[in-house]
């Protein structure tokens, strides 16, 4: 046993009270917050390292393998994950947690592009919600034969002319609805949507 495994052993031997409050200091180092995170199961706890600001990407990835769900669920909200974390979230068995990642700010446009193929609709519907979805990939998703994923097409500001514009013509009107309030749609396609057959459609042009 080398000297930084003992070290790790050591902390996961001390009282509960102690454990909580290393985990919980603003003063504690990343490597102490990793060590304590490989041998923690106590959610209360876990939850503490992954607020802790001194958190380190090793530590996230342990947090992002742990059973506990809430605990995946705190790792997976946070915004400045780094891409091997997004990655290992991304393939999680729960479906919830595979929706924070496609909704998180910090997904490639790899990760975005795998779980717009999800079989959970929850997720796929998710994809096109994140405001880091790229130009691309909200094109080929504004064809999408669900409702929803169009919808969310249509609102998210990454979303250009070319792709507002075919979604503007779109059957259903809730995805009429978010294309006209969709601060990229040009004038004279919010002219069009103006005398829709839908008032609210007519109504979300108003602004």
């Amino acid at each position: 046993m080398d000297f930084s495994e003992k070290k790790e052993r050591n902390i996961a031997l001390l009282s509960w009270e102690s454990r909580f409050e290393i985990a919980k200091s603003e003063t504690t180092l990343p490597n102490i917050l990793k060590s304590l995170a490989i041998f923690e199961e106590d959610w209360v706890i876990l939850k503490e390292i992954c607020k802790n600001p001194n958190i380190c990407n090793d530590a996230l990835k342990i947090l992002a393998l742990k059973k506990n769900w809430l605990i995946r669920v705190d790792v997976a909200k946070k915004s400045n994950l780094s891409v091997e974390v997004l990655q290992i979230l991304a393939k999680d068995n729960d479906w919830a947690i595979r929706k924070l990642v496609a909704l998180n700010p910090a997904s490639t446009e790899q990760i975005l592009t795998e779980l717009s193929f999800d079989p959970d609709f929850l997720v796929k519907n998710s994809v096109p919600l994140n405001p880091s979805a790229p130009k691309k990939l909200l094109l080929i998703m504004s064809d999408d034969q669900s409702y929803i994923v169009r919808k969310n097409v249509a609102s998210n500001p990454n979303s250009d002319s070319q792709i507002l514009s075919s979604l503007s013509e779109d059957l259903m009107a809730g995805v009429r609805v978010e294309v006209a309030k969709n601060k990229n749609t040009p004038k004279d396609i919010l002219t069009a949507l103006a005398c829709d057959i839908s008032s609210s459609v007519r109504r979300a042009t108003e602004r």
